[in-house]
Protein backbone atom coordinates (compact mmCIF):
# COMPACT_ATOMS: atom_id res chain seq x y z
CA UNK A 1 0.00 0.00 0.00
CA UNK A 2 1.11 3.54 -0.48
CA UNK A 3 2.41 5.53 2.46
CA UNK A 4 -0.66 6.84 4.22
CA UNK A 5 -2.17 6.46 7.68
CA UNK A 6 -4.09 3.25 8.43
CA UNK A 7 -7.30 5.27 8.29
CA UNK A 8 -6.38 6.99 4.99
CA UNK A 9 -8.73 7.04 2.00
CA UNK A 10 -7.05 4.20 0.07
CA UNK A 11 -7.30 1.94 3.13
CA UNK A 12 -10.93 2.87 3.75
CA UNK A 13 -11.88 2.32 0.10
CA UNK A 14 -9.79 -0.87 -0.11
CA UNK A 15 -7.69 0.45 -2.98
CA UNK A 16 -4.69 -1.82 -3.35
CA UNK A 17 -1.27 -1.21 -4.85
CA UNK A 18 -1.46 -4.82 -6.03
CA UNK A 19 1.31 -5.95 -3.72
CA UNK A 20 -0.74 -6.23 -0.55
CA UNK A 21 -4.08 -7.59 -1.84
CA UNK A 22 -5.41 -8.94 -5.06
CA UNK A 23 -9.14 -8.99 -4.29
CA UNK A 24 -9.85 -6.54 -7.13
CA UNK A 25 -9.69 -8.47 -10.38
CA UNK A 26 -11.84 -6.09 -12.41
CA UNK A 27 -10.24 -2.87 -13.65
CA UNK A 28 -13.60 -1.08 -13.65
CA UNK A 29 -14.01 -1.86 -9.93
CA UNK A 30 -10.49 -0.60 -9.24
CA UNK A 31 -11.17 2.68 -11.06
CA UNK A 32 -14.53 3.05 -9.25
CA UNK A 33 -12.79 2.71 -5.88
CA UNK A 34 -9.84 4.98 -6.64
CA UNK A 35 -12.07 7.68 -8.15
CA UNK A 36 -13.92 7.89 -4.81
CA UNK A 37 -10.69 8.84 -3.00
CA UNK A 38 -10.01 12.54 -2.49
CA UNK A 39 -6.84 14.07 -3.90
CA UNK A 40 -3.92 13.89 -1.49
CA UNK A 41 -2.64 17.31 -2.61
CA UNK A 42 -4.09 20.32 -4.33
CA UNK A 43 -3.03 20.09 -8.01
CA UNK A 44 0.53 21.35 -8.43
CA UNK A 45 1.26 21.52 -4.70
CA UNK A 46 2.68 18.05 -4.03
CA UNK A 47 3.53 14.67 -5.48
CA UNK A 48 3.34 11.04 -4.40
CA UNK A 49 3.39 7.57 -5.90
CA UNK A 50 0.03 6.48 -7.21
CA UNK A 51 -1.92 3.97 -9.26
CA UNK A 52 -2.06 6.37 -12.19
CA UNK A 53 -0.64 3.81 -14.64
CA UNK A 54 -3.53 1.48 -13.77
CA UNK A 55 -6.04 4.24 -14.43
CA UNK A 56 -4.29 4.96 -17.74
CA UNK A 57 -4.66 1.26 -18.59
CA UNK A 58 -8.42 1.55 -18.01
CA UNK A 59 -8.54 4.61 -20.29
CA UNK A 60 -6.66 2.71 -23.03
CA UNK A 61 -9.12 -0.21 -22.74
CA UNK A 62 -12.13 2.10 -23.06
CA UNK A 63 -10.76 4.16 -25.93
CA UNK A 64 -9.47 1.19 -27.92
CA UNK A 65 -12.39 -1.13 -27.14
CA UNK A 66 -9.86 -3.92 -26.46
CA UNK A 67 -8.31 -5.54 -23.44
CA UNK A 68 -5.15 -3.79 -22.27
CA UNK A 69 -2.84 -6.66 -23.33
CA UNK A 70 -4.43 -6.73 -26.82
CA UNK A 71 -4.27 -2.93 -27.20
CA UNK A 72 -0.61 -2.78 -26.10
CA UNK A 73 0.26 -5.64 -28.45
CA UNK A 74 -1.49 -3.99 -31.40
CA UNK A 75 -0.45 -0.39 -30.76
CA UNK A 76 3.07 -0.82 -29.37
CA UNK A 77 4.57 -4.30 -29.45
CA UNK A 78 3.69 -5.38 -33.00
CA UNK A 79 4.79 -2.11 -34.67
CA UNK A 80 8.10 -2.33 -32.77
CA UNK A 81 8.47 -6.03 -33.69
CA UNK A 82 8.77 -7.02 -30.01
CA UNK A 83 7.85 -10.68 -30.33
CA UNK A 84 8.94 -11.77 -26.84
CA UNK A 85 7.22 -9.00 -24.89
CA UNK A 86 3.79 -9.51 -23.34
CA UNK A 87 1.80 -9.34 -20.10
CA UNK A 88 2.50 -13.03 -19.48
CA UNK A 89 5.27 -15.47 -20.34
CA UNK A 90 4.43 -17.26 -23.58
CA UNK A 91 7.62 -19.29 -23.94
CA UNK A 92 8.87 -20.93 -20.72
CA UNK A 93 12.37 -21.18 -22.21
CA UNK A 94 12.65 -17.45 -21.52
CA UNK A 95 12.41 -17.98 -17.75
CA UNK A 96 15.47 -18.20 -15.53
CA UNK A 97 16.05 -20.78 -12.82
CA UNK A 98 15.32 -19.44 -9.38
CA UNK A 99 17.99 -20.60 -6.94
CA UNK A 100 16.86 -18.73 -3.80
CA UNK A 101 13.73 -17.12 -2.49
CA UNK A 102 14.65 -14.41 -0.01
Amino acid sequence: MFIEPDNGPYHRLRVSSGFDRTDITNLDEFVRRISAAPLTYEPGSGWGYSNSIDVLGAVIERVSGQSLPRAVAELVLTPLDLKDTAFAVTDPRGLVTQYADA
